[in-house]
C-alpha cells in the first residue's frame, strides 16, 4: 500500500469515529431539566478549561434543582470558595445528559452555566471555535417576526 492509500484509510477511520458526534460551539442553546421534567432554555458557555459545569444559583433555585449531593472547593476568578453541587439532565443538540453543576451566583455575567470538561466527557461532542450563536432573546425576536410573515 502506498503512503496516500494509507493516510486516505486513516482519514476515513477518523472520520467513521465521529460520525455520530455534534458539533457545539463556544455558546451554545442548551435545556436545564429538574426532577419533573420541566426545562429553561439558556445560552451556556462551553469551557475547556472548567474541571465541572456550573450554574447560577438563581436559576438552580426557579427549577428547583437540588438537592445538593456533595460541596467541593473550587479555583474562581476571586480565589477559591466552598460550592453545592446538584446533579441533573441537561441537554446540548440532541444529546441528553445527567451530569453535575456547582451554584454559583452567575448574576453578573453573560453567561448563566458554564458546560465544563466533565459534562463535555459524557457526551459526543466535537467543539468548533469558529461557531457563533445568536443570543436567545435575538432568536426570539427573529423567529417572532418570521412567525408574522408566514
Amino acid at each position: 500500500m502506498d503512503k496516500k492509500t494509507t493516510a486516505k484509510k486513516e482519514n476515513d477511520f477518523s472520520l467513521e469515529k465521529y460520525k455520530d458526534y455534534s458539533v457545539i460551539g463556544l455558546n451554545e442553546p442548551i435545556r436545564i431539566y429538574d426532577s419533573k421534567n420541566r426545562k429553561i432554555r439558556l445560552m451556556a458557555k462551553i469551557d475547556t478549561g472548567a474541571t465541572i459545569s456550573s450554574i447560577d444559583i438563581k436559576i438552580a433555585g426557579k427549577l428547583k434543582l437540588g438537592p445538593i449531593v456533595k460541596t467541593a472547593v473550587i479555583k474562581a476568578a476571586n480565589g477559591k470558595e466552598r460550592r453545592g453541587i446538584i446533579e441533573t439532565k441537561i441537554k446540548i443538540k440532541n444529546q441528553i445528559i445527567k451530569t453535575h453543576f456547582t451554584l454559583a451566583d452567575r448574576t453578573d455575567l453573560r453567561y448563566k452555566a458554564i458546560i465544563g470538561k466533565d459534562t463535555i466527557k459524557k457526551g459526543k461532542f466535537i467543539i468548533d471555535i469558529n461557531k457563533k450563536y445568536k443570543t436567545i432573546e435575538t432568536e426570539k425576536k427573529q423567529n417572532k417576526q418570521n412567525s408574522s410573515i408566514l
